[in-house]
């Protein structure tokens, strides 16, 4: 196959401060704590109750969150505000069991599906839950779409983002905020769909305690039903780059995360040592069903224990009522994928907080995205 793709287009650097929160109640699955957490309404950062990550490790969640198409949607903050508190309370109860490796604070976390706004919503929202300070590393294009350029041939989003906690990372010097462009070939377009190149955010960030530096990439691929002979694409644009992450941070060590619409073929270019790059990654994904969610270093994995994603925000093959279920991989019957596709039309048509999503159990208070997050250590 040829290769499609082009280079990476720069942009700047943007810090988000905190935003005043709204009083929200999110109801943790019961298989992480027994009882409804309910967020405080306040103007000032929470005190932290996760610990910083020491030297030599890194925190990495990855989130695809479905906020970029709508304008009415990413300007309701119900279900970014869901998605910050849930991440703490999902890692705290955790650490309260003892693990013998700590779910840390996030250190970098991987955006998918984001336009500017949302980005910011999201970045503020951390650090309000969290207690530590979020900021844009790279930003996502802004408005409906997060267009970058809806004229070019192929047409361009930019609609991955990078953020990462300042209280522990920093941007080195000189270090330039891209998106490298994915492309495939008009004639591989499936019909009906627009041919379009994704932006795959990426900078250089450094651990402020050990000095080490990171090559980090964020990535959302096309998928299947937008591209033909996508499995082959899958293995080419994984393979680009995991060279180009070679040719723009050679001495920093490499992070690869994202929603890669593919369950398998994204991982045997990164788990072997190639000509494309060489380097064999560790790679971690968001279950043995919901594959597509991943994160991937050379460094190894240290934490957690699986799973290394929100379970019981994605339960598979459970009680309806412990937890929500993507509308494609589930196992549940008809009845509650459909009060799933209802809360999720509802969220993206900027109505999460209507009496419609109130009367569906746990939607209003509880619902953040079509995918679960996920997160991982990496480190020794």
């Amino acid at each position: 196959m040829a290769t499609h793709y082009s280079g990476e287009s720069s942009m700047r650097v943007a810090h988000v401060g905190a935003l005043a929160l709204a009083s929200v109640a999110l109801a943790a699955a019961a298989a992480v704590t027994e009882t409804p957490v309910v967020g405080t309404s306040s103007a000032a950062a929470a005190a932290p109750t996760l610990p910083k990550s020491p030297a030599g490790r890194v925190s990495v969640m990855s989130f695809n969150a479905d906020e970029m198409l709508r304008a009415v949607d990413f300007r309701e903050t119900r279900d970014m505000e869901h998605f910050a508190l849930r991440a703490q309370v999902v890692l705290k109860a955790l650490n309260d069991r003892g693990p013998a490796v700590p779910n840390y604070a996030p250190d970098i976390v991987l955006l998918q599906e984001v336009s500017h706004e949302s980005t910011a919503v999201i970045a503020s929202q951390l650090t309000a839950k969290t207690g530590y300070t979020y900021r844009v590393a790279v930003d996502a294009a802004a408005g409906e779409k997060a267009w970058a350029c809806k004229t070019c041939t192929p047409a361009i989003m930019r609609e991955t983002a990078i953020l990462y906690n300042a209280n522990s990372m920093t941007v080195p010097a000189g270090a330039t905020p891209a998106h490298s462009l994915l492309k495939y070939a008009s004639s591989d377009a499936v019909p009906g769909q627009a041919w379009i190149s994704l932006g795959q955010a990426t900078i250089e960030l450094k651990q402020i305690s050990s000095g080490k530096s990171y090559g980090v990439y964020s990535v959302h691929y096309r998928t299947a039903t937008q591209v033909k002979n996508h499995d082959a694409y899958t293995v080419e644009w994984t393979n680009f780059l995991k060279k180009r992450m070679r040719e723009l941070y050679p001495s920093s060590t490499p992070i690869i995360g994202g929603d890669t619409n593919n369950t398998h073929s994204y991982q045997a270019p990164l788990q072997t040592s190639s000509a494309a790059g060489p380097g064999a990654y560790n790679v971690t994904k968001s279950g043995a069903i919901y594959g597509i969610d991943m994160l991937a270093s050379t460094d190894p994995r240290t934490a957690p224990a699986a799973p290394s994603y929100d379970y019981d925000y994605l339960r598979e093959g459970a009680d309806p009522h412990d937890g929500y279920f993507d509308k494609v991989h589930r196992t549940e019957g008809a009845g509650e994928v459909t009060t799933f596709i209802a809360c999720d039309n509802l969220f993206g048509a900027g109505n999460g907080g209507s009496s419609q999503a109130q009367a569906i159990d746990g939607c209003s208070g509880r619902y953040y995205s079509d995918h679960p997050f996920m997160w991982t250590v990496f480190g020794s």
